[in-house]
């Protein structure tokens, strides 16, 4: 709305209390600062899906520990077309994120063939991805 930010700084300052002080990019390095001590020279696997927040995330972790940073993007054969390949190539060559796909289509939709109940497909499709993850840092070398 026109008035959208002025109704926001109004609730939060005015309201709410909320002081003026910060940086993004203080944010983002303290961040960085903590995933460091936290990891030490460990490894360190995470989902990717190609949205604002994963990416995000996964530029962080590369900035805080580059190729010890293992991002996984898994193809569940309900991307849209040519998504799991744009994805990866951004990732890997516009942010220098540490990226692999896992094509899982074949076995997803195997285990979702027939199936119409929403919430065993939740389920199914939660469970597969969580093999697939732990089949993933199996991989990861140390």
């Amino acid at each position: 709305s026109p008035k959208g930010k002025d109704i926001l700084k109004n609730f939060c300052v005015n309201i709410a209390g909320a002081k003026q002080d910060w940086v993004m990019t203080d944010y983002a390095q303290e961040f960085i600062e903590s995933v460091r001590r936290k990891v030490g020279d460990g490894h360190v696997m995470g989902a990717v899906s190609g949205g604002v927040d994963s990416t995000v995330a996964a530029v962080l972790m590369t900035r805080a520990i580059g190729d010890r940073f293992h991002a996984v993007m898994v193809d569940n054969g309900c991307l849209r077309q040519n998504e799991a390949r744009d994805v990866l190539k951004r990732m890997r060559e516009d942010c220098g994120v540490n990226l692999r796909c896992v094509d899982a289509a074949d076995r997803f939709l195997n285990l979702l063939k027939g199936v119409t109940e929403p919430e065993e497909k939740r389920k199914i499709i939660g469970t597969t991805f969580i093999e697939v993850f732990q089949e993933e840092a199996t991989k990861i070398e140390e």
